[in-house]
């Protein structure tokens, strides 16, 4: 938090600034985005774009005489600007990502798994051909961690795509592999938007790094050398 100003002669206009902003920095400390639940993080972070450019409407709203007050809070407002449109993209990001995980965990698995069961069912006896794709689908790895499971459906995929089957199984086989490349899809996706909303979260500490360095040096010009040891955010 900024520092509790006691400044001479520009006291006033020192302690408007400076709530202004502590009342931001209150409002966006208040918000915990949960990194284990999209949904819960996606509306967080869309309330923490709504209280930046709330904070750039309190500083536009000021009337600062003071000429050095008035060009940090000018220097403020272009950090809050960059900070409100970098976590507009990053909530656009996290809420990509949770649409395909509601999407990857209900229809898109829904149809994998019948896909599955009906060439299950149409293998109950056992033929030549079902045994070229059961022997495919007995590759599959059972439980492949987050980073193998692409390169997991797409082996199974083109394996399933090798196998020259005859009728009805062949149509059987490529509804499944149907169901395979839209899961995989899902996952190449979710990994592209996780890789922009890290490379979005890097920007921010940026900003968030240029927005302390103001605080210090609004708390210096209002508090003054003397007090080198306020609490600065």
């Amino acid at each position: 938090m900024l520092a509790t100003l006691g400044c001479r002669g520009r006291v006033e206009q020192c302690n408007e600034l400076v709530s202004h902003l502590n009342a931001s920095a209150k409002e966006m400390e208040a918000l915990r985005p949960n990194g284990d639940d999209l949904e819960q993080s996606a509306e967080v972070t869309r309330q923490m774009v709504g209280v930046a450019q709330r904070a750039v409407g309190r500083l536009v709203s000021l009337d600062l005489a003071d000429p050095h007050l008035q060009a940090q809070a000018a220097a403020y407002k272009d950090v809050l600007d960059g900070m409100a449109r970098g976590t507009e993209r990053l909530a656009a990001h996290i809420e990509g990502m949770a649409k395909l995980e509601m999407q990857a965990n209900g229809p898109a698995t829904a149809k994998l798994e019948a896909t599955r069961r009906t060439i299950e069912g149409a293998c109950a006896k056992l033929t030549s051909d079902c045994r070229k794709v059961i022997d495919v689908m007995a590759t599959v790895p059972t439980d492949p961690s987050e980073s193998e499971f692409a390169g997991v459906l797409n082996g199974y995929a083109a394996g399933l795509e090798s196998l020259a089957l005859g009728s009805p199984l062949d149509r059987l086989v490529s509804d499944h592999v149907i169901a395979i490349r839209e899961f995989e899809k899902l996952i190449e996706d979710a990994a592209e938007l996780q890789h922009k909303a890290d490379e979005g979260r890097v920007d921010l500490d940026a900003i968030i790094v240029q927005e302390q360095k103001l605080v210090s040096e609004i708390n210096r010009y209002c508090v003054g050398p003397e007090t080198p040891t306020q609490e600065a955010r």
